[in-house]
């Protein structure tokens, strides 16, 4: 009787090892991998609407300072449709929706949302999506809160409490009056909202008053960073002569 050498035997049994590695299941899994990694069909461009969100009363970069500004942005438009590619230009934002009949009305709408004390106003990029109805759409209304309490977990309370539609609370922000700190926030509701809003005027909330203060003309208090400022407190000083 013959033997076959050790090695020999070794090299037989790895071929065979290498032919069971290539079973039919393990091809079917390679095939379903790939069919998983193929992109997906992209959307025609005429199936989109681009547009832009100009920053007034500061910077895009202070836009996107604020720690949670992308999900802000974001739920602006829960209502309508979701934002793809938002991005960061030198000035402006710039983001894309899938075009239907009342997308441009839907996002010129929420033109007035304040993120980061910025107020910023949305408009589509080609001229030939702008029509004269779309230019007119009631945009969102704008509040001031004055001594907005520390936790905003209570201020969130009244808030939900009388359920505004699209509501956005910016991040509260501090300033420093006659040594005192004073805390404020910028809210903006749906323009139908608006007079519900003051409903929370003289809310007591930890230990003091919630004042409220709505923001007609928001072209005027959001010319530039120093109006911001200069609005709030002479906001304050306001308050603190009623007291």
């Amino acid at each position: 009787m013959s033997l076959t050498p050790l090695r020999h035997r070794h090299a037989r049994d790895g071929s065979r090892s290498r032919g069971r590695s290539r079973s039919p299941t393990s091809e079917r899994d390679q095939n379903c991998s790939l069919s998983r990694s193929r992109p997906r069909a992209s959307v025609p461009q005429k199936s989109l609407v681009d547009f832009r969100a100009i920053p007034h009363g500061g910077t895009v970069q202070q836009v996107t300072a604020h720690p949670t500004w992308r999900n802000k942005f974001i739920s602006l438009f829960r209502n309508s449709s979701f934002p793809r590619g938002v991005h960061v230009g030198t000035d402006e934002l710039f983001f894309t929706m899938l075009r239907s009949p009342s997308i441009v009305e839907d996002v010129m709408r929420e033109s007035g949302a304040v993120i980061g004390n910025v107020l910023l106003e949305f408009e589509p990029v080609s001229p030939a999506d702008r029509t004269d109805a779309s230019m007119r759409v009631p945009q969102r209304a704008v509040f001031l809160l004055i001594d907005a309490p520390s936790r905003v977990r209570e201020l969130w309370d009244a808030i939900n409490y009388r359920s505004f539609r699209s509501d956005v609370l910016d991040l509260i922000s501090k300033l420093s009056v006659r040594s005192q700190t004073r805390r404020y926030a910028f809210f903006t509701v749906a323009d139908g909202d608006a007079g519900r809003v003051m409903e929370l005027d003289y809310t007591r909330i930890q230990s003091s008053y919630l004042r409220v203060f709505h923001i007609r003309d928001v072209k005027a208090a959001f010319a530039n960073q120093d109006k911001v400022m200069d609005m709030v407190r002479s906001l304050v000083a306001i308050v603190d002569r009623r007291r």
